[in-house]
């Protein structure tokens, strides 16, 4: 049976491009390091079945899906980039992260039109 790999990508600030992180395979141990400096395109995609795109925000007082301007052009191209190399690896984007605001996930979470708008601006961001 083939193994579900992982590849978490991430934009590290400090290079501004999308940036590996971590490899681990599914079922594996939680992974904690960070190794900045591989470019998307650098990504041998034909390795892995899913590919983690990390991370776009929430704006706390509109509750939609965000991607810093700095960073929006590799965001826009990271599943065309990985798919060049392997046209059915998956690509999912990571919202939020480590240094998050909690409390508006949260206000989000509480309200049916913020989470539909949420909900609204996730897919937008998807398929944009």
């Amino acid at each position: 049976m083939n193994e579900v790999l992982n590849l978490y990508a991430e934009f590290c600030a400090i290079k501004s491009h999308p940036l590996v992180t971590t490899v681990q395979a599914a079922g594996g141990p939680k992974p904690h390091t960070h190794a900045c400096g591989l470019a998307v395109s650098d990504i041998d995609s034909t390795l892995f079945t899913h590919l983690f795109c990390a991370f776009a925000d929430l704006d706390p007082q509109t509750y939609r899906i965000t991607v810093s301007s700095s960073n929006n052009a590799q965001f826009s191209q990271f599943t065309k980039t990985v798919q060049l190399k392997n046209p059915s690896v998956q690509t999912l984007l990571s919202i939020g992260g480590g240094n998050s605001d909690k409390a508006a996930f949260a206000s989000m979470a509480s309200n049916s039109a913020s989470q539909k708008t949420f909900t609204d601006s996730s897919i937008n961001l998807a398929r944009s």
